[in-house]
């Protein structure tokens, strides 16, 4: 799935991908199931997702219609790979 992550603040704990579905209001077939829920920093309760592209920006909006903080992004996820072939 081609998309951007956002990262979220949820001090309870890492969220099921369902969970983090619900927290950002969007359906768990926007959100990359390979990518998963990543603990970016546990101790402070910051937790990655991948999603759609469209989707981000509704996350966003709906979040902020309900006065929710705690997300952060929307960030790109490029392709990393190498420039051409190792030099000796």
């Amino acid at each position: 799935m081609d998309g951007v992550m956002i990262q979220l603040s949820l001090p309870d704990g890492k969220p099921t991908l369902a969970e983090a579905a619900a927290t950002v209001g969007l359906d768990i077939a926007e959100l990359d199931p390979e990518f998963g829920v990543i603990a970016t920093d546990p101790d402070a309760g910051l937790y990655t997702i991948k999603v759609q592209a469209d989707a981000a920006e509704r996350a966003r909006e709906a979040l902020a219609a309900r006065g929710v903080g705690g997300v952060e992004g929307i960030f790109s996820n490029p392709k990393i790979a190498p420039f051409g072939p190792p030099e000796d």
